[in-house]
């Protein structure tokens, strides 16, 4: 299946990039969903963040990163915590 990963963003420190992609980069996305994921920028590894069932939505901007790196925000079309049934 075609993949997608978007524009991706770092912690302040540098050490962290978060994106949203629809790869399997660490075997734990087999449907190709949209997820973010977080990638350790000296070593290359990868760690996935989300496993929403509709996905995180894959828009352009990708997604926005606090200062310290403790809060990640994406626009997500699931219903993570059972208050966006309707998506």
């Amino acid at each position: 299946p075609a993949t997608s990963t978007s524009l991706g963003t770092t912690d302040d420190a540098g050490a962290t990039v978060f994106a949203i992609a629809s790869t399997d980069p660490v075997g734990t996305n087999p449907d190709h969903l949209p997820q973010l994921f977080a990638w350790d920028a000296a070593t290359g590894a990868a760690t996935q963040i989300t496993a929403w069932d509709r996905g995180v939505r894959p828009d352009d901007w990708g997604p926005s990163v606090s200062d310290d790196g403790t809060w990640v925000a994406v626009v997500s079309s699931s219903d993570p915590l059972g208050s966006n049934p309707g998506g």
